[in-house]
């Protein structure tokens, strides 16, 4: 996390969002947020839908 937000090209802004954003948020948008990890889960291990922390069957992240 520290490692990201200190990278030399970002802004002020930036920086402070990799310390304040929800894990796998980047400037770019080219991670995998823990949404979009667990609607995949979700996607492989269809049973295990709609369990606490985990989405309902077939619902797609928020962007």
């Amino acid at each position: 996390m520290f490692k990201d937000a200190l990278a030399p090209e970002l802004t002020f802004r930036q920086r402070l969002n990799y310390l304040i954003q929800p894990p796998g948020w980047s400037h770019d948008g080219s991670r995998d947020t823990s949404e979009t990890l667990k609607a995949a889960y979700v996607r492989r291990n269809p049973g295990e839908a709609g369990k606490p922390g985990l989405p309902a069957a077939g619902a797609e992240p928020a962007e």
